[in-house]
């Protein structure tokens, strides 16, 4: 029985784990477009304003997830078929329905997310410097 409830418990911290992760990364990602943007000349364009917005959307809907998942977290472990049953020494368990939706949420996301970065973004990495060219030669820093 114990070896069933790790596998769960693994899966269910895992997910809950990605939950709280994406939305930080989302973050990253929307700053990163917006700057792409701006830099593109484009930020105010009506279609790029709706991607800004849904890079918004989906990293906010990662969160509420993830925070209601934390909130609700209990000693006990859902187990299929059996309900929510108590577990483990008073440690908090995650929600599992609110780390599945936000698994689901921000799991599903992450094409769309990075289509739209490319959408914005153009050809503009393809024009990037290599790492040699930002290496000095004598000193091995990078310029800045």
């Amino acid at each position: 029985m114990h070896g069933g409830i790790c596998a769960l418990l693994f899966a269910l911290f895992h997910r809950h784990s990605h939950s709280g992760c994406k939305p930080a990364i989302g973050d990253v990602l929307t700053g990163m477009a917006s700057l792409a943007a701006k830099h593109n000349g484009i930020r105010k364009t009506s279609h790029v304003r709706e991607m800004l917005a849904e890079f918004i959307k989906i990293t906010e809907l990662g969160y509420a997830a993830g925070y209601p998942a934390s909130a609700l977290g209990k000693p006990e472990v859902y187990i299929p078929g059996m309900g929510s049953v108590p577990y483990g020494p008073g440690s908090c368990i995650p929600n599992s329905i609110y780390v599945d939706v936000g698994r689901c949420l921000t799991g599903e996301a992450v094409f769309e997310e990075q289509e739209m970065l490319c959408s914005i973004v153009g050809g503009l990495p393809a024009t990037f410097p290599n790492e040699g060219d930002l290496i000095r030669e004598k000193s091995g820093t990078g310029t800045h």
